[in-house]
Formats: C-alpha cells, structure tokens, sequence
C-alpha cells in the first residue's frame, strides 16, 4: 500500500472530523492501515477467504478446494480419459484437490498412464475412508449443506481462460499465476464476476444497482472505522463536559 492512501484519510479526518493523528489510539491505527490496505488492494487479502486453506485432513492429506489451475486439468485432460468412468473421475478429482496448488505436480500428467499412476500413489491412502473422504469433496465444491454460496464458471471463463486471467491480473495487480493455483477456484471465479458487474455498472450508468463486492466491502469497513472513531471522540468530549 502506498502512504498516499493513509495520508489522504487522515486528511479527510482531520478536516471533515477534527481528528488529529494524536487523538488515535494504537489500535485505531493498525485498523486505520489495514482498511487502507484493503481498498488499494481488495481481492489481495487471503484472510477474506479461504482461499489457499484445506477443507479437511484426512490421513495427515490436505483436502483443498480446486484452484483454476487443477479444474483445467480437470476438463482438459480427466475429463477426456474417466469423463464416463464415475469411479476413476472420483479419484482424478479426490489427486487435484489433494494437490491443487502444486502447479509442477500437473505439468507432466499430459499422458494417461502417468497420470493413473500418479492418482493411484496419492489416493492409495484413502481406499479405507471413502465416506470421509466424500464429505469433504463434497464440501470443497461447495455442494454439501447449504450451497447457497456455491459459485460455478460460467461459460464466458470456460470459453477463454487466458482473457479471464488477464482481466484480473490487470484489475486487481495479483499475477496470473496466483490466480491460477494460488486461490481456489469460487473466489477466483467470484472475484472475476465482482468487478464484471461493478465495471458494467458504471459503464450502463445504472445508480440504482448495488453491486456489493470486495471493494465496497473494503470501502464500507473504512467508512466505519472513520465513524467509530468521530463517535468516541465525540463521546469522551460530551463525557468531559459533564464532569
């Protein structure tokens, strides 16, 4: 984050509030940074969502939600092999969420054979906790319990992956290749359809729409902090007057 962020509302508070950087507290400060942070960078926060964390350990195996890298495999490559085969696709999927992130594991698996045997090396270990094992892939595609966060590409990602890519390298300054493998694929695809709507929003002049993504989140927790603290100045004001 530049300091120009953090300068400019420290600006505003001082002239719109009377706030001077001393009437601060430490924490005030830290929350002041962090928004500031999240504004110049709204889809750079891993902690928003769990993006990059495993669903479940099984076995001493992370369980991850596909990134947009596996799922590539996954249609590319697993579809054409065990797209009718219910058993072998389980087991394809079961490998690429086990190893979502890990962009070399998939670079070689271009070869039917060598991809079984990869699959069978790493899911050897589950045979024995199928029913666990379900339960979080189920939950790693977002289709157990309530799905109504469920997000699924639509057909202008699948169509060209590459221009999807470079829509989001070049909105949100994140390289490609962390939108590939380092964050799963519903936030990849929701951070994609985010700044769709907002920049359809602005380009139809439609005011009346909200469109209430990662940034306005990040604006809206700003403007909050910046209320709070007029809010308790103006009350340790009003509670000096009456002492």
């Amino acid at each position: 984050m530049e300091n120009q962020r953090l300068q400019t509302e420290l600006n505003d508070l001082r002239s719109r509030f009377k706030v001077r950087l001393d009437d601060l507290t430490a924490d005030e400060i830290v929350s002041l940074v962090d928004c500031c942070r999240r504004v110049d960078n709204p889809y750079g926060d891993a902690g928003v969502v769990l993006s990059d964390l495993p669903v479940a350990r099984i076995k001493g195996v992370d369980i991850y939600p596909l990134t947009i890298g596996a799922s590539i495999w996954l249609d590319e490559y697993a579809e054409e092999w065990w797209g009718r085969d219910n058993i072998c696709y389980f087991w394809a999927l079961v490998f690429a969420m086990v190893h979502a992130h890990d962009r070399d594991v998939f670079a070689n698996l271009t070869e039917r054979g060598k991809a079984r045997r990869a699959i069978l090396a790493t899911c050897l270990r589950f045979v024995f906790d199928r029913r666990t094992l379900e339960e979080a892939v189920d939950k790693a595609l977002g289709t157990s319990g309530n799905d109504g966060g469920k997000v699924t590409p639509g057909p202008e990602m699948r169509n060209d992956w590459v221009a999807f890519l470079a829509r989001l390298e070049t909105q949100t300054g994140i390289r490609k290749d962390e939108w590939l493998w380092g964050k799963s694929a519903m936030y990849t695809i929701r951070a994609y359809r985010d700044l769709h709507a907002f920049a359809s929003k602005y380009a139809a002049n439609k005011d009346k729409v909200r469109v209430f993504d990662a940034m306005d989140r990040a604006l809206n927790a700003l403007a909050r902090l910046k209320k709070s603290i007029k809010d308790r100045l103006e009350g340790a004001a009003d509670e000096r007057e009456r002492t």
